[in-house]
């Protein structure tokens, strides 16, 4: 490694090295690297392992004098990454209690491929599920735009994302078709004893697929009509920022 000073792990080290030896050609002094075959029975290394436990105890102070391009790579990337989950766990916080259950962000956040090459109005619908911004009964109910939050397919009595997705009578062939798609994927079914299934299979990039195609198959949180329009605007005055995820996941930014 001390033969060159080009990117990779050690470069800070190398660098240093290079500067010593030069320091000392420049008072006349030759220099030599010399490779030591272990550390056990060795004086000089059991000399350096000390120095080195030493040195390692010591508060550190300030930074290294010379930062490798690896390194500062790999700082900017984590430093990236911990920004992108701060903001999505902090946005995902801001949603009602039923929301919170059908989408939670999972560890380590990144982009979901599938449903950023979805054409966008299935997509839309996607994410709208994912944040608890959907044209549902839940979410209609919450931002006056029905008076009730009843399922209008069948009836019952509150249309959420998991009733969509698992009981809904009106959807009962399309969520087979759900259900053969996700198994095919490896992807475990909802049970009776499983709370809130929906947001394990919302976090789950094997089941975004199964899901896309099941929205495309019916109008589960398709806007209607006034109600359309209303939770629309509802959702471009929202700041918690539905457009910068869907943006963030088309441009792979994650």
């Amino acid at each position: 490694r001390l033969r060159h000073q080009g990117i990779g792990p050690g470069q800070g080290l190398a660098i240093r090295a290079h500067r010593a030896a030069q320091a000392l050609e420049a008072r006349g002094r030759q220099t030599t690297i010399q490779w030591a075959p272990g550390h056990h029975g060795i004086e000089g290394n059991e000399r350096a392992d000390q120095a080195a436990k030493r040195a390692a105890a010591k508060t550190l102070r300030g930074g290294p004098s010379e930062l490798s391009i690896a390194y500062i790579n790999r700082a900017r990337t984590e430093a990236i990454r911990a920004r992108k989950q701060q903001w999505l766990t902090r946005a995902l916080g801001h949603r009602t209690l039923d929301a919170q259950r059908a989408y939670r962000a999972q560890p380590g956040w990144k982009p979901d491929p599938v449903a950023a090459a979805a054409p966008k109005k299935i997509a839309s619908r996607y994410y709208q599920l994912k944040t608890g911004h959907a044209a549902i009964g839940t979410y209609l109910q919450k931002i006056q735009v029905r008076d009730s939050e009843a399922c209008q397919g069948c009836q019952a009595p509150k249309e959420s994302v998991y009733h969509l997705l698992f009981e809904c009578r009106e959807w009962r062939k399309q969520r087979r078709a759900l259900y053969r798609a996700l198994t095919k994927a490896r992807v475990a079914l909802p049970t009776m004893a499983e709370d809130h299934p929906e947001g394990r299979l919302l976090g789950d990039p094997k089941a975004t697929k199964a899901i896309l195609q099941f929205l495309a198959d019916t109008t589960v949180g398709c806007p209607l009509g006034e109600a359309a329009r209303a939770a629309e605007r509802t959702r471009k005055d929202d700041e918690w920022g539905l457009a910068a995820l869907e943006e963030a996941e088309r441009e792979g930014e994650g």
